[in-house]
C-alpha cells in the first residue's frame, strides 16, 4: 500500500462551454476564449469490463475495480484500487506514480489491462495475481514525453499499442515488456483521437486539421488529407470509408481507396467531438451543441435530427434494445427512436456530469460520472440505478 503523489500542474478553462473548456483548456488554446481561471485535468475514461469486474476512474488518475454481480452489497463492491492496492515491479518508487488523470479508455486483453494516462505514463496491469484478488500487479510502466488524451490503438497480433500524444507523435509501445519505439507518425499539432487500424494501415487525426494514413509495415506516410477543422474525436472505420468528425462543425466521409479523398461532408450545428456510431448505412453523430444527427452514409444526407439535449454531448451515443441512448454533459439521458429521432424518454441525474463513453452490457448500459458514480441505465425505460459511488 502507498500514497499517491498529487501534482498541481495547472490547465486553463474558458467560457465557450464547460466541455470545450475542459479539453481545450488542457493545452491552453487561445481559441477557447480563456478567462484565466485555473483548473486541473479530471479525465473521462470509459468504464471497461475485465475478468468480470468493471474498471472505472474513481478519482482523477485513480482506478477502482468494481464487482457489480448479483448478491454483492454496494459497500462490498470494491475489489481493488489503483495505485493504492498495486503490486509494483522491483525497483519502482511508489512516489513516482502520478497519473494525474485518465482520459483514454483502458484496453482489456484477457487478464491484462493497458492504461495510458494524461501524465504520459503507459502501464500494463495484470489482474490474475493468484489468491490476492484484492490486489493488481503492475507488469511494466513507461513514461512518454507528451500528455495522453486519446485512447491508444491496439494491434493485438503484433503486441503493440499505438499511443497518440500531445507532442503530436504516435508512439508504439510493446505490450510484452513496455518497449517504446520511435514514433510512427509526427504531426504539427496535438493528437487527441484514437487511431484506427486496418490490415495494413494506421489512420490518425490531429488538431492540425489532418488525417494521416501510415503504412504499418514500413511506417511511411501513405497520404495526408487536410480537413476544414481540427480532429479531436475518434474516427470510425468501415471498409473503404473513414468517418471523421471535426471542430469546424462538419463530419467527413473519406474514401480510403482514393488516398483519403473526401466522399462527402455534412455541416452540423456544432463541433463533432463524440465518436460517431455506425449501424448499417446509418451514422449517428452528436455535436457539442446538443444535437444528434442520423446520416445516410452513402450520400451524407440528413435523415433526422434530434435537438433535445440541453448541453454538450461528448459521450458516444449507443444503440441497445432498439433504443438510441444519448448522454449529455449536464447529466441528462435520452432515449431516442433510431428510425425517426423521436424522444422516447428522458432521465436527469441528481448530480454529476456525463462525459465518458458508456459500457454496453447485454441489457443495460453503464455510465461513470465525473463524481465517480457508476450508473446503470435501462435502455427501454431510462430508469437508473447507482451501482457504485466513490467514498
Amino acid at each position: 500500500m502507498f500514497h499517491v503523489k498529487h501534482s498541481r500542474r495547472p490547465v486553463w478553462s474558458g467560457r465557450r462551454s464547460l466541455l470545450a473548456a475542459a479539453v481545450l483548456g488542457l493545452v491552453g488554446l487561445a481559441a477557447a476564449g480563456c478567462t484565466g481561471q485555473l483548473a486541473e485535468p479530471e479525465g473521462w475514461a470509459a468504464p471497461v469490463l475485465a475478468n468480470g469486474l468493471v474498471i472505472v476512474q474513481e478519482r482523477p488518475g485513480e482506478l477502482v475495480a468494481v464487482n457489480i454481480g448479483d448478491g454483492v452489497a454496494r459497500d462490498d463492491r470494491v475489489v481493488w484500487r489503483f495505485p493504492e492496492d498495486a503490486v509494483l515491479p522491483a525497483g519502482t518508487d511508489p512516489d513516482d506514480i502520478d497519473l494525474e488523470a485518465i482520459y483514454a479508455t483502458p484496453i482489456v486483453d484477457g487478464a491484462d489491462v493497458y492504461v495510458a494516462a494524461y501524465s504520459g505514463d503507459v502501464l500494463a496491469l495484470r489482474l490474475d495475481v493468484g489468491a490476492d484478488e484484492d490486489q493488481v500487479r503492475v507488469r511494466w510502466l513507461r513514461r512518454l514525453s507528451g500528455h495522453v488524451v486519446g485512447t491508444p490503438a491496439y494491434d493485438r497480433a503484433a503486441g503493440v499499442l499505438y499511443v497518440p500524444t500531445a507532442d503530436g507523435e504516435l508512439v508504439p509501445v510493446g505490450t510484452a515488456n513496455g518497449e517504446v519505439g520511435e514514433p510512427v507518425a509526427r504531426a504539427d499539432a496535438r493528437l487527441w483521437s484514437q487511431p484506427a487500424l486496418d490490415g495494413s494501415t494506421i489512420y490518425v487525426g490531429g488538431l492540425d486539421h489532418r488525417v494521416r494514413a501510415i503504412d504499418r509495415a514500413t511506417q511511411v506516410e501513405r497520404w495526408s488529407e487536410r480537413l476544414g477543422g481540427a480532429v479531436a474525436g475518434d474516427p470510425v472505420l468501415d471498409g473503404e470509408m473513414l468517418y471523421v468528425g471535426a471542430l469546424d462543425r462538419s463530419i467527413y466521409a473519406l474514401d480510403l481507396g482514393a488516398d483519403g479523398a473526401e466522399r462527402w461532408s455534412f455541416p452540423g450545428d456544432g463541433w463533432f467531438w463524440a465518436r460517431p456510431l455506425l449501424r448499417g448505412e446509418m451514422l449517428y453523430a452528436a455535436t457539442v451543441n446538443g444535437s444528434v444527427y442520423a446520416l445516410d452514409t452513402r450520400r451524407g444526407e440528413e435523415l433526422w435530427r434530434f435537438p433535445g439535449a440541453d448541453s454538450e454531448i461528448r459521450a458516444q451515443p449507443v444503440l441497445v434494445g432498439g433504443v438510441l441512448v444519448v448522454a449529455a454533459r449536464a447529466g441528462s439521458l435520452f432515449g431516442v427512436d433510431p428510425a425517426t429521432g423521436d424522444q422516447l424518454w428522458r432521465e436527469d441525474l441528481l448530480e454529476g456530469q456525463l462525459l465518458a463513453d458508456p459500457l454496453v452490457l447485454e441489457s443495460a448500459i453503464l455510465y461513470i460520472t465525473n463524481k465517480g458514480e457508476l450508473i446503470e441505465v435501462d435502455p427501454l425505460s431510462g430508469a437508473t440505478t447507482t451501482v457504485f459511488a466513490r467514498g
